[in-house]
């Protein structure tokens, strides 16, 4: 009798935990896909860049606009990975001071964003996912597919969810030398922020006190399994990739001190995480998400076009000089 009434109080245990924890997962997975109001600066179209199309592993068509000049006048070759709902028009907002100065500029549109294609099974939110690296590596290998674009050095910049998907290209990709992001952050710290930031609102802060850490570390994956199965997509971990990260490549992370989404914590957790990558954290005084470059504008893009003057030289090929005919 003993025996049997163990039994049974440890399967009400069971059960209450996993009702408990079911609850747990719906209501931090309502909280993880609530997409916050984000507002783009608007960018129109021009009529001077190239519209490219390009072709991921995948087979989704993707669409970009080129900026690029002879070989010989070029500094290098930038990709710009836009906010999310942005489009790659709005390279216009953060960098264009990078083509007045000698680079060139592809920027792209990630796939169910702009006027590339969309992939009706994937449900698209402001994390990075894999998607969005698959969409920056082709953009990469649409480079090396051009003679010539082939052999210019390649830099890349995002924003927001845009500046975690070059954090991670950066870190993969052995022909990226240098890496810029503004308002980037990881998947994972940032969830945690949040949680730790609005549990009081369903919970007395002293209960939550008393939840091991590593226990709401589990929560918040299986928040992330359950939303990559109903999404179709993986979100992409972002740190683990730093350690594959090359010794001479640099990154330059940009903040807002006043960003109510990113807090200045998680854009430390990421300085502190790239090590000696990080070749700076510049945290510009009053801007919020995505607005450095609205609140510091010379002062943005005199960084950005810095920083990547640090590029290898462009290859130019010698010209050959025919020898002189012989008697």
């Amino acid at each position: 009798m003993t025996w049997l009434i163990a039994e049974i109080l440890i399967s009400l245990i069971v059960v209450g935990y996993l009702v408990g924890e079911t609850k747990i997962v719906r209501l931090v997975m309502s909280i993880f896909e609530s997409s916050p109001t984000f507002m783009p600066q608007e960018a129109s179209p021009d009529e001077e860049a190239e519209i490219v199309e390009i072709l991921t592993e995948d087979g989704v068509r993707l669409s970009g606009c080129l900026y690029a000049r002879s070989e010989s006048e070029s500094r290098g070759l930038i990709i710009f990975c836009p906010e999310f709902s942005a489009n790659k028009w709005s390279w216009k907002n953060y960098c264009y001071g990078l083509w007045e100065s000698g680079f060139d500029v592809l920027a792209i549109d990630f796939r169910n964003q702009g006027q590339s294609e969309r992939v009706d099974s994937y449900r698209e939110l402001h994390w990075a996912t894999e998607f969005e690296v698959a969409d920056a590596n082709a953009a990469i290998r649409y480079i090396k597919s051009r003679p010539d674009l082939a052999e210019r050095p390649i830099g890349i910049m995002g924003v927001s969810r845009g500046g975690a998907t070059a954090l991670a290209v950066g870190a993969d990709h052995p022909d990226v030398e240098l890496v810029v992001t503004d308002s980037a952050f990881p998947t994972e710290p940032l969830m945690m922020f949040f949680v730790d930031r609005w549990v009081q609102v369903f919970a007395p802060q002293w209960i939550y006190n008393l939840v091991p850490r590593w226990h709401t570390h589990f929560t918040l994956k299986l928040v992330k399994r359950f939303s990559q199965w109903s999404r179709n997509c993986v979100y992409a971990e972002i740190i683990p990739r730093f350690k594959r990260m090359a010794d001479r490549k640099k990154v330059l992370l940009i903040a807002g001190s006043r960003d109510s989404f990113v807090d200045l914590k998680v854009s430390r957790q990421l300085e502190r995480s790239l090590g000696e990558n990080c070749e700076e954290l510049w945290v510009v005084p009053g801007a919020k998400h995505n607005m450095g470059n609205a609140v510091a504008g010379d002062e943005y893009q005199s960084r950005i076009e810095t920083f990547f003057s640090a590029m290898s030289p462009v290859h130019v090929p010698p010209v050959r000089v025919p020898e002189e005919a012989t008697a």
